[in-house]
Order: structure tokens, then sequence, then C-alpha cells
């Protein structure tokens, strides 16, 4: 009689775990938000400075410094800070979600943080 209490106490655990929980959605939405915010963070750093800006350059035989617009790299910046700020509450999601034996990390969480700080060290030392 006791065994089977026990394992109608374990259906019941393991039918009441079925489907995604509220967490482990805001943690897929979290990194589509950030493969998008480093996609759009790229588009920006690769837009150079337009051809009117280069063309007075070449003119006047003057070298630019950077060779990216000022807004465009301030823009990069805030949306950096942006994404690490988001990819980090992401990876503490994760780690406190993370109970069970099949639970699974998401390890782009953390190569998004990675590339966050190496772009706001690389645009810190740009401007300086």
């Amino acid at each position: 009689m006791n065994d089977n209490r026990n394992s109608l106490k374990s259906i019941n655990k393991a039918d009441r775990r079925k489907g995604q929980d509220p967490l482990l959605k805001i943690l897929n939405f979290i990194v589509i938000l950030s493969f998008s915010l480093v996609f759009l963070i790229f588009i920006l750093l690769l837009m150079p400075k337009t051809s009117e800006q280069m063309m007075f350059f070449r003119k006047y035989n003057l070298n630019p410094d950077v060779p990216w617009e000022e807004t465009f790299l301030t823009y990069a910046f805030i949306l950096l800070v942006i994404q690490l700020f988001i990819a980090s509450t992401g990876v503490i999601i994760n780690v406190i979600r993370a109970k069970r034996k099949y639970d699974k990390f998401h390890y782009s969480l953390m190569i998004f943080i990675i590339i966050s700080l190496i772009g706001i060290i690389g645009i810190t030392l740009t401007r300086s």
C-alpha cells in the first residue's frame, strides 16, 4: 500500500512539471532578444562614415582617426551595455532555474556577455 502511494506521488509530480514554465519562456525570450541585439550592434558597427565625409577627408588630405560615425558608436555602446545587462539577467535566471538533471544551460548567454564586454572595451579604447 505504501509503494502505491509513493508511485502516485511521483506520477503527480511528473505531471505537474509538464510544459514550459514562465521562467523558461522568459529565458528563451532573453536568448532571442540577445541574439537580435548582437546582430543589430554588428550592423551599426559595420556602417562606415558617409561618402560625403570620406570625400571631405580625401579632398583636404586628412586622415580620419575613426572610420565610424560617432553617433553609431554611441548607439552601439548603449546597446552593448543593455545587451550585457540582459544576458547577465538571463544567466542569473538560468542558474536559479536549473534544479533538475535535464535542465540545460544556455551557453549562448555567456558568449553574448563576452561579446558585450569585448565591444564595450573596444569602443572605450577607440574613443580615448
